[in-house]
């Protein structure tokens, strides 16, 4: 894996990107997770103007994300925007949002799987594994495989191929995987483990997740 350095790191930072391309969305239902801040709020604005049928704003927290909802219909006019409530955190969360998909959506256009956390020391999900582990990996994972039936469907409603962005960070190269995850066969077990880091650390985590 190429690291990166401090300099490169922020030189990046400020190096101009492309324009966002704008395309009518007229008819097409996008899903942006952890739409309530930062990225995930940005990408939701940019949706908002090309004209969505539905987009769909799922979001952890109700006060937040009812609260980026309003600001989005305010700042762009979108009145196709509406919240659902997603906890990635939450296995049992992920599967109810894919079953209202199924069940409320006919189609299923764009989908950006966008999440993060830094705990900022040890903490288990109810599933059993480390946060940062299963908010910004498997849940993902977990959300984009049960949703990716109804992506194919939509294929038939369309004939534009439906899309799928993983939202990551740069920082992942400056990740050090410990030789222990490599041999091992549940990789993620490890990764997930209390011992993988004494005392906590919490960016060394975050650049593995």
């Amino acid at each position: 894996m190429v690291q990166f350095s401090v300099l490169n790191f922020i030189k990046s930072q400020w190096t101009p990107v492309p324009s966002a391309p704008k395309v009518d969305l007229d008819g097409q239902t996008v899903v942006v997770v952890g739409a309530n801040t930062g990225i995930g709020f940005e990408a939701a604005m940019h949706f908002a103007k090309m004209g969505p049928g539905r987009l769909i704003l799922a979001c952890r927290s109700l006060s937040r994300g009812s609260a980026a909802l309003d600001k989005l219909k305010a700042t762009t006019g979108c009145e196709t925007a509406e919240l659902w409530l997603l906890d990635l955190s939450s296995f049992e969360s992920v599967r109810a949002f894919a079953d209202r998909i199924e069940l409320e959506v006919q189609r299923l256009d764009i989908l950006i799987a966008n999440a993060a956390v830094v705990p900022n020391q040890f903490e288990e999900t109810e599933d059993h594994w480390e946060t940062s582990i299963q908010v910004n990996h498997i849940a993902p994972a977990l959300l984009i495989i049960l949703l990716m039936p109804k992506m194919f469907a939509s294929l038939d409603e369309s004939t534009k191929s439906p899309r799928i962005v993983i939202v990551s960070s740069s920082l992942h190269h400056h990740a050090k995987v410990p030789d222990n995850v490599f041999k091992s066969s549940t990789p993620l077990q490890v990764l997930s483990d209390k011992s993988l880091s004494s005392p906590f650390e919490a960016m060394p985590r975050y650049y593995l997740a």
